[in-house]
């Protein structure tokens, strides 16, 4: 694994993750660079998966999936020298046929809810009310297959990054980490990971030192689409820094503001007083 010259970056994410732009905008920052998708040519079509959502449904085993055709066009690139292939790639290394040509598996790590807002905005536009309450309908069927999918492209990638960052910044973390699969320097993925999650709890603690008292003052303001709004953002960045306890507590509180009626101000309470503590024990 990892003996060719040219750098097979995997990037994995949900649907509506982000992983197609950043993709496209890592190739147009790299000039010696191409991307490369599953969905290109006959890839799906020739992997024996006739049935995509039944074997979602039974249990994500991806070696069910024959990928042949996209081994020998891989060993094809590679005999190009190009520095990097950007491939839009769901399963890293967990498929044998493909695994040994990837350099670093990464998965964007995006909010269900987010990445659904954004297939919404992208696929309709030009759709009808009923079209629009059909698609919702269908999504709530189908959300487990997509906590699936994620978690399983999750556990396997080496750099698990934010997906509620700006394209720009996902890039830019990407690039940083391709730079080192293609050096001799000591710093691992591991560390580099480590490291970024280490700003991002810097960041993280600057910004939010004052949450709590921004959410009770929304609160009192009965300002619950500010309150949602500021516990949304704490729970999603909690969770990319490990912090489960936060996040656990601005869950619970957003859990109670969304369905728009005002929470039982006791439960409130207790749930503000676990935020307040969690983030001051950060600091």
């Amino acid at each position: 694994m990892r003996r060719y010259k040219t750098k097979i970056i995997a990037i994995s994410g949900t649907s509506g993750g982000g992983k197609t732009t950043a993709v496209t905008e890592l190739q147009k920052r790299t000039p010696n660079s191409i991307t490369l998708s599953l969905e290109d040519g006959d890839y799906e079509k020739n992997s024996g998966i006739t049935d995509l959502a039944q074997w979602e449904e039974d249990g994500w085993d991806v070696s069910q999936w024959n990928l042949q055709s996209l081994a020998d066009d891989i060993e094809i690139l590679l005999r190009s020298n190009y520095e990097y292939i950007f491939f839009d790639y769901p399963f890293g290394y967990m498929q044998k046929q493909i695994s040994e040509y990837i350099s670093l598996s990464v998965h964007i790590d995006t909010p269900l809810d987010v990445a659904l807002v954004r297939r919404m905005l992208r696929d309709c536009k030009n759709k009808s009310t009923a079209e629009i309450m059909e698609q919702l309908e269908w999504y709530l069927g189908k959300r487990h297959l997509f906590t699936k999918s994620n978690d399983f492209q999750k556990e396997d990638a080496e750099l698990i990054v934010d997906g509620c960052l700006s394209t720009d910044d996902i890039c830019d973390i990407i690039l940083e980490a391709a730079s080192l699969c293609a050096s001799d320097e000591g710093t691992s993925i591991d560390d580099f990971q480590h490291n970024m999650q280490q700003k991002l709890r810097e960041d993280f603690i600057k910004n939010h030192k004052n949450t709590s008292e921004e959410l009770a003052e929304a609160l009192s303001r009965r300002d619950h689409k500010e309150a949602l709004d500021l516990a949304y953002k704490l729970k999603s960045t909690a969770a990319i820094i490990q912090e489960t306890k936060l996040a656990a507590a601005a869950e619970a509180i957003e859990s109670l503001l969304t369905d728009g009626a005002r929470p039982p101000s006791g439960h409130l309470k207790t749930l503000e007083t676990e935020l307040k503590a969690s983030l001051e024990k950060l600091a």
